[in-house]
């Protein structure tokens, strides 16, 4: 049996993917480049951020996960590991505000990106925000 490190899913998500270095192809002004998943990240929450780099990723991100159909699920993990800081910044939000347990929050939160990320169109022109924007206020509603 195996010792599970963490008790909360967004830190086994965070551990999974800070030890993985999946490349991520986004095309660039430069043309087509490979980034690792980490710097896909990076420039999804910097300040300032490219717009245009921004779109392509969450838009690369989506379709890729909406296409997977593995076991194991890699590109969905991907696209739930990239929610993850905006999805904290609601939690924290959220948490203020009642006393819910933050593990059940974190659970609901990965279940509406799921079910965002199956049901919706996100073929919009604004994946990224077509796909938090739903799953944020679905753990609202939850809270």
């Amino acid at each position: 049996m195996g010792l599970i490190p963490y008790n909360r899913v967004f830190d086994v998500l965070e551990h999974r993917f800070r030890l993985a270095e999946l490349p991520f192809p986004v095309m660039t002004a430069d043309g087509p480049t490979r980034l690792s998943a980490l710097t896909a990240r990076r420039a999804l929450y910097a300040r300032p951020s490219d717009p245009r780099l921004r779109e392509e990723i969450w838009s690369g991100a989506v379709d890729a996960a909406r296409c997977d159909n593995g076991a194991a699920g890699s590109e969905r993990l991907l696209v739930l590991w990239l929610a993850l800081p905006a999805m904290r910044r609601a939690l924290y939000r959220i948490a203020i505000r009642w006393p819910i347990d933050r593990r059940e929050l974190e659970s609901e939160a990965l279940l509406a990106l799921l079910t965002v990320l199956a049901d919706a169109d996100l073929r919009t022109q604004q994946a990224g925000r077509a796909l938090l924007r739903p799953s944020v206020n679905r753990v609202w509603a939850f809270a």
